[in-house]
Order: structure tokens, then sequence, then C-alpha cells
């Protein structure tokens, strides 16, 4: 099999099994994939604890409770036949003459080597636990031990029937990441089902649906290295096949993952310190989007296509690429009178100029270009950074496809956009954009920006946010502003040089009037 790089086409959709548990409406019976009723289905609402009584943001995420369905009268056997069903489906495609056109369509990407290049280890190399196979080698990453702790927890039954069906699942994935040494593919097919318990079992302890005891080797690690985990399993390069770790959540014994707490907690965490103003009820609809992997997941959660999709006209298209050079600074916004505001609904895709009746609070000469607020510190940008790099890969041309598929490139490259000098930061953190405590500093954040936005392409929602601003500077009344705006001290200068010599004309005045008396 050819290796694969960045380089190549990249695939316009991500793959999942058939059958994924389907999340419907409320008041819809639904019957899951074993066959059972909707006992096994249990709504979450869940509400951001960073926001008051009457701001709430209600996210209904429906919980498919993977252990309660295997353990029904006929769980067990159906939990394996899905997974076998799952696995055949994987292996006659890989199977079949066109598998190089399927396996590309699959395949786990790398992150674009200019951006590794650009930002570095800090934000596409993994800290303390490698998943998958790019860093498998390195043994500072390899957590081996709490790795087969989770394995013994997922499966008491080693090499039982629900082990073995999980690991026919991983080794088909092992193809899924393309080059690879064929001698060591049973090596391979067991480090993905190793890392793919580790994964359900910090998703369980994270989430709270599982208490483990506090002596043990696993929890330890979780909870010293909790936020080094949650730094690592969002990097690009150090994911599993999604299909891996739904089946482990399928076949593991006695345990239930609360997968929508889990998920939903990383809202809050993008959005420390938001607020939103109008409650927003969230349908997480798993029967809508199979996702290629962990970090694919929390992306469409956070920014993806879940709630809308929106498709640009082609007359649109034409007014973003004729605007594409242009660059506007934060502190350049203002000298066009349009303020910075950040907004209410903390959405990646919310972002546009406004006005407020045809007028804003100061007047007819000015705009407000409202957009998310983010505490940019280096675990979050590195999220966004990796979620940003997930669509550079996935989507080859973002003005032909859905708005939603760029969300986080075009709200990054308008962040980018607006910072040119640590002024602009400064600006940026007065008008509440940066926010938070243990943040990046002005230069750092500066230099994370800059050496970022060269790599990003042109977002859907970027363009037509630039397509705003050329047509608000091309109004005569905001050029008149923003040539008072420019030269406004010069203009103070003279007219306070006039007045001292109207003043000192005076004076002269008054004593030659004295002195002809």
């Amino acid at each position: 099999m050819s290796s694969w790089s960045s380089a190549e086409e990249p695939c316009a959709h991500a793959w999942g099994p058939d059958g994924l548990p389907p999340v419907v409406e409320y008041y819809t019976p639904p019957t899951d994939i074993f066959g059972n009723t909707a006992a096994s289905f249990q709504p979450y609402y869940h509400t951001s604890s960073s926001i008051g009584h009457h701001q709430q943001q209600q996210l209904v995420v429906y919980n498919y409770d993977y252990s309660a369905a295997s353990q029904t009268e006929h769980g067990d056997q159906n939990a394996l036949a899905v997974a076998e069903k799952h696995d055949d489906t994987l292996e006659i495609e890989i199977n079949t003459p066109e598998k190089d056109k399927v396996l590309t369509n699959l395949k786990m990407h790398k992150c674009p080597p200019a951006i590794k290049r650009a930002l570095g280890e800090s934000y596409t190399v993994p800290r303390v636990v490698a998943i998958g196979p790019n860093y498998h080698g390195r043994e500072d990453l390899a957590a081996d031990e709490v790795k087969c702790d989770a394995e013994r927890q997922c499966f008491p039954d080693w090499g039982g029937d629900r082990h073995l069906a999980a690991r026919r699942v991983a080794k088909n994935a092992r193809y899924l990441y393309g080059n690879y040494d064929e001698k060591k593919a049973g090596n391979v097919t067991h480090m993905i089902l190793k890392d793919a318990c580790f994964l359900v079992q910090f998703m369980l302890t994270d989430a709270g649906s599982k208490s483990p005891e506090e002596t043990t080797r696993m929890y330890n690690f979780f909870k010293s290295n909790k936020s080094n985990i949650l730094h690592d399993i969002m990097l690009l390069e150090n994911q599993i096949p999604w299909l891996v770790v739904e089946s482990v959540l399928r076949l593991t014994e006695h345990e239930s993952v609360d997968l929508g707490v889990f998920i939903a907690a990383w809202s809050d965490r993008l959005q420390v310190g938001t607020a939103q103003k109008e409650p927003r009820a969230f349908v997480f609809y798993l029967d809508t989007y199979d996702p290629r992997h962990f970090l694919a997941l929390v992306w469409f959660f956070v920014a993806g296509r879940n709630s809308h999709t929106i498709q640009m006209h082609p007359v649109e298209k034409k007014k973003i690429k004729a605007v594409v050079t242009t660059s506007v600074s934060a502190t350049q916004l203002a000298e066009m009178g349009i303020n910075l505001r950040a907004n209410q609904t903390a959405e990646f895709d919310d972002m546009g100029l406004f006005y407020k009746m045809g007028v804003s609070s100061r007047g007819i000469f000015f705009a407000e270009l409202s957009m998310a607020p983010l505490p940019l510190d280096n675990t979050r940008a590195s999220w966004l950074v990796n979620m940003a790099a997930l669509e550079l890969c996935t989507t080859p041309d973002f003005l032909d496809t859905y708005c939603e598929d760029s969300t986080v490139c075009s709200y990054l490259r308008l962040l980018c956009m607006l910072v040119q000098k640590e002024e602009d930061v400064d600006l940026l953190r007065t008008e509440g954009i940066l926010q938070g405590g243990a943040m990046l500093t002005n230069q750092e954040a500066l230099r994370l920006l800059t050496n970022l936005h060269s790599y990003l392409r042109l977002g859907c929602y970027y363009g037509r946010v630039m397509v705003e601003i050329d047509r608000h500077k091309l109004m005569w009344w905001i050029r008149v502003y923003a040539f008072g705006y420019r030269h406004w001290k010069k203009g103070f200068a003279i007219l306070s040089a006039i007045g001292a010599f109207a003043g000192i004309l005076k004076t002269l005045m008054s004593f030659k009037g004295s002195f002809h008396h």
C-alpha cells in the first residue's frame, strides 16, 4: 500500500459504521441497535456553569447507554453480532478492487507540515500519552501500564468473546493509517485497542460516569495528568478511528459512558467566562454525522454542522474572491468606524458586521464587528489549531461546500487578521474578544496568530465578513470619518496653534490700545 502524505487530495467525508445509535427527538420512542426500547436513551440537559441563571446555555444531548444495551436479555449476542457486522463491512471494503480509493476516504490524517513548522511541537506533539501509531515509539509517551489497566477494566474476560470482537474491529482499523509494517500488524492491532480502552476509561472518569479507587494506578495517572491528557487527545496526529472506540463502548461490561456529559464539557472548556443571552437548544445528532475520530467528534459539537447547513451562492463566491487580499487590523477597523464586540452566543460561526436599526449606539458612522470571545491559552490554542488542521485536511475547497465545514479556520483567520501588532492584541482584550486570566501574553498571542495566518485558507464565514467590511469602508461618510480619525491630532494641534496665535494677537492689540491712550 502506498504511503499517504498531507499533500494528497483530502477526503470530503468522514466515515463511521452503519447502525450508529441514532439520536432522535425526545417524543419519539427510539429503538437502539440492539433492538431495545427507549429505556437505553437518557436526555441530558447541559447548562454552562460559567453563566447566570437567566443566561443558561441549554444543550440537549441524547446519550446512548452502551452498557445497559449490552446487558439486556439478548444484549451480549446482539452486541457481538453488531461488532462482527461492522468488522465484516470494513473488511469487505478493504478487500474491494477500489481499496485505495476507499481507504483514502477513511484514512487518518496528519497535521499539515507547514503548520507544524510554523507553530512547533507544543501544538502538534503529545505531552504525556501517545494515542495511535504516530508517536507510539516514544517511551516517554507510552503509558503502557496504565493502558493495560484500562484494557483490563474494559474487558475483565481478556480473550473472551467481547474482547475478541473489539480486537477484530481494531485489526481492520489499522489499515486506516496507511503505510505500516505488515510484520508488526499484531502489535498495531493491540496498540489501537489498548488506546481505545484508555480513551474510554478517561471519558468515564472525566464525565463522572465512573469513580475508580483513588489508589489505583490508572486513576492517579488521570488525576495528575488531566490537563495534559485533554491536550493530547485533541491532537490531529494523536487519534484512533472512532469506530474502534465505539466498539469498545458497545462491548464494555458493567459500565456506562455518559458521552453527552463528556463532549458537552468541551463547550465550557473552550468558552470559559462567556455568557449566552438566550437559551439555545442543541441536539447532538449522531445519526447525521459519523465522526472519523475523537477530534472530529468534538469539532462537530463546538464548530461543525450541528444545527444547520448553509451553502454559498455563486454570486457570493465572486464577491468573496474579489476581496481576498483585503486585510485590516483591529486599530484600522477603529479608523473606519467599526467597533469590536464580543458576541453573547459564544458560537464560532456567529461573526459579522452589525448595525442597530441602521445606526449604532455611537451614530450613523459606526458599526460593530461581532465575534465569539476566547480565553486564549496554550491548551485552547492547540485545540483550535488542530480543529483547523482537520478542516484543512478534510475539505479541499471551503467555498465549494457547507459554510460550517470551515468554521474554525474562518474564526482563527479573522482573529489573525485583526492582530498585526501588540496594540491590536491589547485592543482585543479591552473589547472582550480575548478573555481570561492565565492567557498568552500579548507578545505570545501576536507570535502565534501571525505565524498561523498565512496557512489558513479562506473560509466561508471569514469571506462574508470581509465583503461586509469592504462595503462599509467604501461609503463616502466613512471615508470622511477615516480621514478625520487619522488626522485629528494634527488638526487639533493646528487649531491649538491658531488659537494660541490669536491669543497673542489679542494681547498685542490690547497693549497697542493702552500705548495710544
